[in-house]
């Protein structure tokens, strides 16, 4: 009786391959580097938020369980949902900004301290920027925020007409007219110019950051670039601008009195979060009874419980990364070295090295399981979960083989595992 809806649970998969922003260009993978990684989920995000603030949108006019309503009963607010991702870092940006199209409330719960709030984010990638502007993750971060304004379409447009080479070298080919990689692709002109105006702006911007005091140069920034005041209009926009003031006063009292510049402020950035060690506090203060849709890690979700959860990029892949580096170490199994044959000028695995990767994959694959099994009981009323592919013919045909040890061992997300418990039963 606690569930009150016909469908308390559903799956909800994009199929990637259908999308019209995927089918205007058609990638060449053979040719394509690491990093259009990034362009790629960034554009399986915004999918995935346009889908929720549609599917949030039609939740508003059904009502949920809620407990202190005297027949149990009420409709529907955005403070009875919340939106869990595995991880949150540098997607929140995207929900925010979809949301707010969509005039929906919407607010982060970071979790992670002070430099993890989106609109401190954006402004210290502007900085990672002006220091070295050949870094794709920062510029695309920059170039999807409203300072840039750059939709998910136009960042594609660019790279399928160049394929080659970093992100960066790509918005210079195409502001330069170089000649392009697709012979019947055409350059979009006003693409071109605001590309053009954007990098001018970033010159603009480092040549004044060789004469200004770094504090300043923020300033400057958040004012020029409208940024600031673009913030203000959010929702808790005085919390926002706030953090963004607080920024400035970090870099005024680390720089003040020193030689200090634009890359040893970004170092004690990078150092504090690296460490996990950010105990400055946000300026940004919520109520719990604030009727806001929230966005959280599912890690900071534990304990809590909301009417209606929606559980979403379930197709991101595990991190295996662990088990990349030269000696591995297990708490149990001791040590495990790559093999160097110096004479022979050859290197290779050991099998204690082997054992002990194998070990830490499967105590991988149990913490992921820990994880989804708590990001999946924090529902209340109603549990959505999406998760978007690009080839799901291929998915469903692995998946209407069911589930056995191999598929459980072999699955690189949350999707291998929830559609095989789906579609197992389904004819091919």
């Amino acid at each position: 009786e606690e569930f009150t809806t016909n469908n308390p649970v559903e799956l909800n998969i994009i199929d990637l391959d259908k999308n019209e922003i995927e089918k205007t260009h058609e990638p060449d993978e053979e040719n394509r580097e690491d990093n259009d990684d990034e362009l790629k989920f960034l554009e399986k995000v915004e999918l995935e938020a346009r889908f929720t603030a549609r599917r949030i949108k039609e939740l508003l006019q059904e009502k949920t369980f809620h407990k202190e309503s005297d027949d149990k009963l009420k409709r529907v607010a955005y403070g009875d949902i919340v939106i869990l991702l595995r991880a949150v870092s540098g997607w929140a940006g995207i929900y925010e900004e979809v949301f707010r199209k969509e005039k929906i409330p919407f607010y982060y719960e970071g979790g992670g301290g002070y430099f993890n709030s989106i609109e401190v984010q954006v402004a210290v990638n502007v900085l990672k920027l002006l220091h070295n502007t050949a870094q794709d993750i920062p510029l695309l971060s920059v170039m999807r925020s409203p300072i840039g304004g750059f939709d998910i379409r136009e960042l594609t447009l660019i790279r399928s007409i160049y394929r080659k080479g970093s992100y960066c070298n790509a918005c210079r080919n195409y502001i330069n007219g170089l000649e392009i990689d697709d012979k019947a692709a055409v350059i979009d002109e006003e693409l071109r110019a605001k590309l053009k105006s954007f990098f001018n702006r970033l010159d603009h911007w480092r040549d004044e950051s060789n004469n200004m005091k770094l504090e300043d140069l923020i300033w400057m920034i958040l004012l020029d670039s409208k940024y600031y005041g673009f913030v203000g209009g959010l929702t808790k926009g005085k919390e926002r601008q706030a953090n963004l003031r607080m920024l400035v006063d970090k870099a005024y009292t680390y720089t003040s009195g020193t030689t200090r510049n634009i890359y040893d402020f970004l170092l004690y950035v990078e150092t504090i979060m690296s460490r996990d060690n950010d105990k400055t506090g946000s300026a940004k203060v919520i109520g719990i009874n604030e009727d806001v849709v929230r966005l959280m890690s599912i890690h900071n979700s534990k304990g809590l419980e909301y009417p209606i959860v929606f559980l979403n990029s379930l197709d991101r892949g595990f991190n295996k990364l662990d088990n990349s580096k030269k000696v591995l170490m297990h708490k149990e199994l001791g040590i495990g070295p790559i093999y160097f044959d110096m004479d022979k000028r050859i290197r290779k695995s050991t099998l204690a090295r082997d054992a002990i990767a194998k070990k830490n994959e499967l105590e991988a694959l149990a913490e992921e399981m820990r994880i989804l099994y708590v990001g999946m009981t924090r529902a209340i009323d109603r549990l959505i979960m999406v998760g978007t592919i690009d080839d799901l013919m291929t998915k469903y045909n692995r998946w209407v083989q069911g589930t056995d040890n191999y598929f459980l061992y072999k699955a690189k997300s949350y999707l291998d595992w929830i559609g095989p418990c789906i579609f197992k039963d389904l004819e091919h």
